[in-house]
């Protein structure tokens, strides 16, 4: 199921603890920071690359299917994955209260020089 079309996202449980009124918000920012924080443009990778990366959260809170479109370079994609992969882990999104995936979409840009 695509994000927000879903009962309940996925959401980390640190949001719920911190601000259970704005889980959808506290995840996406603290999504959205972990890539800013820990994402390391490869070696060799120069220019301008912007791509949206799409993942699914499954029905255990791990990140699987990490595609990018367009395309990457393998070494972004490496690097994308890692960073993804080194999150927290979710507590997965629900539909009339059985887990179920959900895909979650992300605009990433870098420029390197």
């Amino acid at each position: 199921m695509p994000w927000g079309s879903v009962g309940v996202n996925p959401y980390f449980m640190e949001c719920l603890k911190r601000d259970p009124e704005h889980l959808v918000f506290c995840t996406e920012d603290r999504i959205s920071d972990h890539l800013q924080r820990h994402f390391r443009i490869p070696n060799g990778v120069r220019g301008h690359v912007r791509t949206t990366v799409t993942f699914l959260i499954d029905t255990h809170g791990e990140i699987t299917k990490i595609v990018c479109a367009p395309k990457v370079d393998a070494k972004v994609l490496a690097e994308i994955e890692r960073t993804l992969r080194s999150m927290p882990q979710f507590v997965p999104g629900s539909q009339g209260g059985i887990p179920v995936p959900v895909y979650y979409q992300i605009p990433l840009s870098l420029r390197s020089e």
